[in-house]
């Protein structure tokens, strides 16, 4: 039995803690924020690699000192379908290019015969690339990738970048955690499958990276793209000052085995700054696919408003009334005999969305401030009601577990959801779900 640290690097919070495996019992978990983008634009979210790492440095070194620089290794999760790019020298060439970015959907530039080295072919030149990446490649991407193809995924944003940024022939395209062990020491060059399958270039059936999505990037870009061998289990990747460094590994997957889900048992329902509903061992025509542990298949829906989209939505209220405690405050029958009909997809790419978000069913007297929290709620509540469907497609899963931040702060949506699907729901036992993820897997490494 062991002593393992174990990091949870998302978009807004980086968590760490220490797992023992024979107690099963995760302590010292301490949260701190991530690192802030360093370039922020129009669809362009852009954060220092350096900083990624600085950060990443001193909680694993607080960790170990915590544990007298005694640990049987590191095991990380990472926010997924974000990526850098380094050249063949292993130097990065562009900051970490976050999930948040959709600088595909931005037009390219128009440029003059002699006015860039940058070469476009002719039905590009000012165009919106994703729409002619779209056209020619979705139905084959989806088919290899089991994903829907999204202007936030690196096989898009990455062909943007070749014509947009100075980047060499040779590129390495890397996820976070990669880029981590690169620097930590000793990196071997492996990728977990789960951190691999979103880079959007992976093919998730012959479980290596798809000759064909590579080839199509490179045809159009003009330049040789490697990646990292990819790999199906949990296996030590690099050293943290002498400490054994494990693959990182996705945390949504990470955060549905964390909750306590069953494969073809339970659904998942995970909410935080995003969400998601998925399903192990279970196959859906409706929903996406994605890797997961003991060589199994998750049945998803992703990109479901959720803690992003109440932060905007709460915009105008954020001086003056203590919207999260009013929200906090609400009973699950308020929240269903709410009457504003709110669509929460506001951005593209979101599941649900049309034309961005909205508020409805608005009538004299009915447009109060507790009526619009309670109207958010149901809102978010139907999203997961009818993703649900659409994952348990057969209606053979007999049980819903709840997990993240957003249903303990608001405990009238876990309710509704409860009352919406008509099945036994239970809020997940663990508050740190991918970190008690990570914890099972480190178990796992003594069998």
């Amino acid at each position: 039995m062991g002593t393992f640290i174990v990091v949870d690097y998302g978009a807004s919070r980086l968590k760490c803690g220490v797992f023992d495996t024979e107690t099963q019992s995760l302590v010292s978990v301490k949260s701190h924020p991530s690192p802030d983008a360093c370039v922020f634009g129009r669809r362009i979210f852009e954060i220092s690699p350096d900083e990624l790492f600085v950060r990443f440095k001193a909680v694993c070194g607080s960790a170990l000192d915590s544990v007298g620089g005694r640990a049987d290794g590191i095991l990380l999760s990472c926010q997924q379908h974000g990526f850098l790019v380094l050249d063949e020298n292993g130097v990065p060439v562009t900051n970490y290019i976050s999930w948040k970015d959709e600088r595909a959907l931005n037009p390219l530039p128009a440029l003059t015969a002699n006015e860039s080295d940058v070469a476009l072919p002719g039905d590009l030149n000012g165009a919106v690339l994703f729409e002619k990446i779209k056209k020619e490649t979705a139905k084959g991407f989806s088919n290899i990738t089991g994903m829907k193809l999204r202007a936030g995924f690196p096989f898009v944003n990455f062909i943007h970048a070749a014509f947009t940024a100075d980047l060499p022939r040779n590129c390495r395209v890397m996820s976070l955690p990669e880029w981590l062990a690169h620097k930590s020491g000793c990196f071997n060059g492996l990728v977990h499958e789960t951190m691999a399958a979103g880079l959007g270039f992976y093919d998730i059936s012959e479980h290596e990276f798809s000759g064909e999505l590579v080839r199509y990037a490179e045809e159009l870009t003009g330049r040789k793209i490697s990646f990292g061998a990819p790999v199906r289990s949990v296996e030590k990747c690099a050293e943290f000052d002498g400490v054994p460094l494990y693959c990182g590994c996705g945390d949504h997957q990470c955060a549905v085995l964390g909750a306590g889900n069953r494969p073809a048992e339970t659904l998942s329902i995970n909410i935080g700054t995003g969400s998601q509903v998925s399903a192990v061992a279970v196959k859906s025509s409706e929903a996406e696919t994605r890797p997961y542990f003991d060589c199994m298949r998750m049945a998803t829906i992703t990109h479901i408003p959720a803690g992003r989209a109440l932060t905007e939505f709460l915009r105008p209220f954020e001086t003056g009334a203590d919207v999260w405690g009013l929200l906090g405050s609400l009973s699950a029958q308020k929240v269903l005999d709410s009457t504003l009909r709110i669509n929460l997809a506001f951005f593209d790419g979101a599941f649900g969305y049309r034309d961005g978000g909205s508020i409805g069913n608005i009538y004299e007297g009915g447009f109060t401030l507790e009526n619009y929290a309670a109207s958010l709620v149901r809102s978010m509540a139907e999203q997961y009601a009818l993703a649900a469907g659409k994952v348990d497609t057969a209606g053979l899963l007999g049980k819903c577990v709840i997990s993240g931040g957003v249903p303990r702060k608001i405990p009238a949506l876990a309710e509704a959801v409860a009352e919406m699907l008509r099945m036994e729901t239970v809020l997940s036992p663990h508050t740190e779900e991918a970190l008690f993820g990570l914890g099972m897997l480190a178990g796992q490494l003594e069998n």
